[in-house]
């Protein structure tokens, strides 16, 4: 199996992980692949003026933006 075709395989299953998720489940899966990219991301539980907004996972630098 080359590279390209490799990748596709991946892809395929993930996205069918994300789609048969519920909520919790999609978001721990967001959150793990999430972190190859933004390896300080996490889940903002407890954050009132997050949660209010919808929003479960942040990314914070280090200079505290």
């Amino acid at each position: 199996m080359n590279g390209v075709n490799l990748m596709a395989t991946v892809w395929g299953e993930l996205k069918g992980a994300m789609a048969a998720a519920t909520k919790d489940d999609f978001e721990r899966l967001v959150l793990s692949l999430g972190k190859i990219l933004w390896p300080t991301l996490v889940r903002v539980t407890g954050r009132r003026e997050f949660d209010q907004a919808g929003v479960d996972l942040a990314e914070f630098s280090s200079d505290g933006a």
